[in-house]
């Protein structure tokens, strides 16, 4: 199956500036949700960047505002991607059969994959617990790193060939994995290489945007007599509710491109089954 990484992620960075202005509209709430979740949460004492174990219940609880609060944005993002502009005048925040039905197959999603990766992992520890009791605990850490790194890439891959179920939940269609892991066939490790790509753009996003931060927030340190991470604190709060839009919209849009390259190349399956 003919699938270009590189051309392929410069049509989604292309894609996204296009459409800035409906990013800007649907990404909006959001990120003020997430931006005031991060506020919040520096109000009860809990640093984002060191959370300690009694501030898990409250990450918890800001990751599900989050998770929440972006549902309405990457549903239609993912239309938007696959059946054109009109899909940029849905509502702006809109929680419904679509939303639900999205939201159900990305729990599903983590939860197949979450619970494959815990099936490779139990023999690795049941390894290295029987090696370690047999003096070979050096040895034994090292080979299990591997393996642990390997059941890592291994997650990562089956993201990748399974995500199009995203697609075909947020276009309201029959969904399975089954057709999503047969839609993807020879090109798994090309998906993660767009993606790769992809979180490299982001990545120096967040650079560019950190360093652009830092000269800035240096600046307005100085005049007001406050302390430089007194300030940066509140910029990064910033950036990740900016980069969370950014990332959301581009994974959206590169899963929805893959889509639609993949159905023109494949023939369909027998019985593909539905939700």
């Amino acid at each position: 199956m003919r699938f270009p990484v590189w051309q392929t992620a410069v049509d989604v960075l292309d894609f996204l500036w296009r459409e800035r202005k409906l990013l800007v509209r649907h990404g909006t709430l959001p990120f003020l949700v997430s931006m005031s979740a991060f506020v919040i949460a520096k109000g009860f004492g809990i640093d984002m960047d060191r959370p300690q174990r009694d501030d898990i219940p409250h990450l918890l609880l800001v990751l599900l505002v989050q998770l929440i609060i972006f549902l309405p944005m990457t549903v239609t993002w993912y239309r938007l991607s696959v059946l054109g502009e009109a899909e940029g005048e849905r509502p702006i925040f809109a929680l419904g059969r679509l939303e639900g039905r999205f939201l159900l197959w990305q729990v599903l999603l983590g939860l197949l994959v979450g619970a494959g990766a815990s099936v490779a992992i139990v023999p690795i520890a049941i390894l290295y617990v029987v090696a370690d009791a047999m003096g070979l605990g050096a040895q034994a850490l090292v080979i299990c790193a591997v393996l642990g790194v390997g059941v890592v890439i291994g997650a990562f891959l089956a993201i990748a060939r399974l995500s199009l179920v995203l697609v075909q939940a947020a276009l309201g269609g029959p969904v399975h994995f089954k057709e999503s892991w047969r839609l993807t066939k020879g090109i798994g490790w090309r998906i993660v290489s767009a993606l790769g790509l992809i979180g490299l753009a982001i990545l120096t996003f967040n650079l560019l945007f950190s360093l652009t931060a830092f000269i800035v927030g240096g600046i307005g340190a100085a005049a007001s007599g406050s302390e430089l991470e007194n300030v940066l604190v509140y910029f990064r709060m910033v950036g990740r509710s900016a980069s969370g839009v950014l990332s959301g919209a581009a994974v959206a849009t590169l899963m929805s491109f893959i889509y639609r390259t993949v159905l023109t190349q494949a023939a369909p399956a027998e019985g593909a089954g539905t939700l």
